[in-house]
């Protein structure tokens, strides 16, 4: 067998390895994110929703199964982003009086008017925008407790998805940046030119399991030099999340400056690299009355050292501050009180298997300074990148996720370009 054949083999067979890990996902789905059950004192009725405020709106207007309660006072207690008896609603038989509690935060509020009707236009105005820094208040107290939350707090986050795009995009090297058996390396790649990645997540929240998929495309749009070692670069990206039917819409754009103090070649066996970065981010859900704009800033770290002929160490590290604004998206108004800092330490192991072809595996810690419902996590991964001539490259990367509570596989398309 020849040795381009012996590589092609290789690849056929790492590609499949990682399609059948990812096929391997939960067997069953779970309960919605927003779950009511209600209650008068003689009939219990639960019911679930993708969609928070439909689920309030049903629950309000006693439709569905809560057709049931027509003329009864009842109460119901609401699960929200999988956190139970985060919302509790009161409603009378008339269906002209409502109460509208938030244990959590210590927040009360009655609501009344003509018809069940008007009561529901009331509660439901107030939860997307008159009661815009009450339902922040919320999502804060949800985000210390729920896997699920969508600003902040967990891998899948907003927070977090900004951390992760910075570190892959600009804190491992290119493999053709680096010098392997003493040859000089070939003209500077920009890492992740264009970048399409597909996750899926297990989440437990409150002794229930939830499923995740999140698939985003990314794409370094700006390349410039600012002279011999330092780099201008604009990556930009659009991203989807769906957790059991609750969708989240995201994107966002920074920019970066990698100033490379060390350059590895066949004399010397040691490169080292600073970036600067500072960028904004935005997520939000209609569904799950949630969203914020993040502005964050930081700093990684990359030190690239060839240890053996083809054996070259990577130690990453990053720091980024997130700081959240307001969103407001049609008539929706979302506050924001996020305030978090995200490091992550890792290191990568990459070895050249032929002229064109070589294989990785790294391992990251992730870590979240302040409140967060998954305070730390570990990331395992696993690609095989090939050169496509002497100005582009083709990657493939498998990664996990692991954390109490958590676990993903991540499935990432990488085409990379010489600038």
């Amino acid at each position: 067998m020849t040795a381009v054949a012996r590589q092609s083999f290789t690849v056929r067979r790492a590609v499949t390895l990682l399609g059948a890990l990812l096929a391997v996902t939960t067997a069953g789905r779970a309960a919605p994110l927003f779950v009511a059950e209600a209650t008068n004192g003689v009939l219990t009725i639960r019911e679930g929703d993708s969609a928070m405020l439909d689920l309030i709106d049903r629950t309000i207007e006693r439709d569905g199964e809560f057709a049931a309660f027509a003329g009864t006072d009842f109460d119901a207690s609401i699960t929200f982003l999988g956190v139970p008896s985060a919302i509790n609603v009161a409603l009378n038989g008339a269906g002209t009086a409502a109460t509208l509690e938030i244990p959590g935060i210590n927040f009360r509020r009655d609501f009344t008017g003509s018809s069940e009707r008007e009561v529901r236009d009331k509660v439901r105005d107030f939860l997307k925008s008159e009661g815009a820094d009450i339902v922040a208040r919320l999502r804060t107290y949800a985000r210390a407790r729920s896997a699920a939350s969508v600003t902040d707090g967990n891998p899948d986050s907003n927070t977090a998805s900004a951390a992760r795009a910075v570190f892959f995009n600009h804190g491992l090297s290119a493999p053709a940046t680096l010098s392997f058996d003493g040859e000089t390396p070939a003209a500077r790649f920009r890492r992740q030119a264009v970048a399409v990645t597909s996750r899926t997540a297990d989440l437990t929240i409150a002794g229930r399991s939830y499923h995740a998929n999140q698939y985003r495309f990314g794409a370094n749009l700006l390349g410039v030099d600012l002279g011999d070692r330092v780099r201008l670069e604009l990556p930009v990206h659009a991203d989807y999340v769906d957790i059991e039917g609750t969708e989240i819409f995201g994107g966002g754009a920074y920019i970066a400056m990698p100033v490379q103090f060390l350059r590895m070649d066949a004399e010397r066996a040691v490169g080292y690299r600073l970036t600067p970065v500072g960028g904004a981010q935005s997520r939000a859900s209609f569904d799950a009355v949630s969203g914020a704009i993040v502005c964050y800033g930081g700093l990684v770290s990359s030190l690239d050292v060839r240890v053996a002929p083809s054996l070259i160490v990577s130690i990453i590290n990053q720091a980024t501050y997130h700081q959240g604004l307001p969103l407001q998206l049609q008539d929706f108004e979302f506050e924001s009180d996020i305030e978090q800092v995200i490091v992550k330490n890792g290191v990568r192991l990459l070895t050249r298997l032929g002229r064109p072809l070589y294989l990785s595996g790294y391992y990251v810690n992730t870590r979240f300074l302040n409140d967060a419902a998954i305070d730390s996590y570990h990331t395992l991964g696993a690609g095989l990148e090939g050169r496509l001539g002497e100005r582009q490259s083709l990657a493939l990367v498998l990664e996990s996720d692991i954390a109490d509570g958590y676990n993903s596989g991540a499935l990432r398309l990488e085409w990379n370009r010489s600038w």
